[in-house]
């Protein structure tokens, strides 16, 4: 008889983004089979039998401590109980993944070695632009570096089970066509500008017009002659948002701002001030202060990152089916009332 779960795996720090696995079913007799001794272990201390290879509850518990003593005091008092029940379905399902793939591992030959892991330590300093202490010191002060020795080993194996995961030029290519807003960057402009707004306490709209519009003749003035426009930007305008930063709105490309703004900004050049535009808003001197030509990414260049992008998409499926299959094989007998309930929500969820 089988006790089969599709979960998803706990996640391995540092190494693949996501492998999500379906709530867990069980297959065969409505009654649990009797699970095998550990040694001598009586059942009651058994939290589940991998393939005839038991897990005890006092393994189990211990990785459950070392995560909750990672959390330390994040967790409020009055969820740590819940929380527990949580962890303890997560650390019971990567345990018995675990168990499966020291299974595969040691069918295959395939041994990994404290040089392959501290190779992959090396490797994951540089790319965090750290050194080997160093990163080994960060991991040891959150009280992590047990589980990524344990996750980097798990993910050597699992890489050598499963094989190359090649990306073809043509998959690649098929990938960059299908991005074309990703490697294809739109002309941009980048601008600054000074808003008038009409005084809304003003019982008289027209009045209320005439005075935003002769602020903003007389600051266009200034702004022609040379002062500084994100000076005359701080101290006049009313977009309270982008004054403060001397009326800098960043770059963008047509379609992002109002037709006529966009208009007006996209037939200037860079350095040149614009007269007075009345928008819905009110009234706007603009300063184009930037611009970027339309960029194609050519397919050569964009290349290595679609190779490294569907990489990484590739093996996250691999990995997931490997493992859904690892488990649909496997017979997985829990103690009676042990069944677990598979339908948690990782932590931080």
């Amino acid at each position: 008889m089988k006790f089969i779960s599709h979960l998803r795996l706990f996640p391995l720090a540092g190494l693949f983004a996501v492998l999500v696995f379906s709530q867990a079913f069980v297959e065969g007799m409505s009654s649990p089979a009797k699970p095998q001794k550990a040694q001598g272990e009586p059942v009651s201390k058994i939290a589940v039998v991998v393939n005839g290879v038991p897990i005890t509850e006092a393994a189990v518990e211990a990785r459950i401590k070392k995560e909750l003593d990672k959390a330390d005091k994040q967790i409020p008092s009055n969820e740590v109980e819940e929380h527990k029940k949580r962890l303890r379905a997560q650390v019971l399902d990567d345990m018995i993944v675990e168990v499966l793939l020291d299974e595969q591992a040691n069918k295959a030959g395939i041994t990994v070695t404290d040089n392959d892991v501290n190779d992959k330590i090396n490797e994951n300093a540089a790319q965090r632009g750290m050194s080997v202490s160093d990163y080994k010191s960060l991991l040891q002060s959150k009280g992590q570096l047990f589980g990524e020795i344990r996750q980097i080993k798990k993910m050597l194996v699992l890489e050598r089970l499963i094989g190359e995961m090649g990306v073809t030029d043509a998959m690649a290519f098929a990938f960059y066509q299908e991005s074309n807003e990703v490697f294809n960057v739109p002309e941009q402009v980048r601008v600054s500008h000074i808003l008038f707004k009409p005084d809304p306490n003003d019982p008289e709209p027209n009045r209320a017009k005439a005075g935003a519009i002769i602020r903003a003749q007389n600051v266009l003035v200034k702004a022609k002659m040379g002062s500084d426009f994100g000076t005359l930007a701080q101290k006049n305008s009313d977009d309270i948002a982008s004054s403060e930063k001397g009326g800098d709105v960043g770059f963008f490309a047509k379609g992002k701002m109002d037709k006529e703004f966009e208009s007006v900004a996209f037939a200037m050049q860079a350095g040149q001030v614009s007269e007075i535009i009345e928008l819905e808003d009110g009234y706007h001197i603009i300063k184009v202060t930037g611009r970027k030509q339309a960029l194609v990414m050519p397919f050569e260049e964009a290349k290595p990152i679609i190779v490294k992008t569907l990489g990484q998409k590739i093996k996250e499926r691999k990995t997931r089916e490997y493992i859904e299959k690892l488990k649909t094989d496997a017979k997985i007998v829990y103690p009676p009332g042990k069944e677990p309930i598979w339908n948690f929500k990782r932590i931080g969820e």
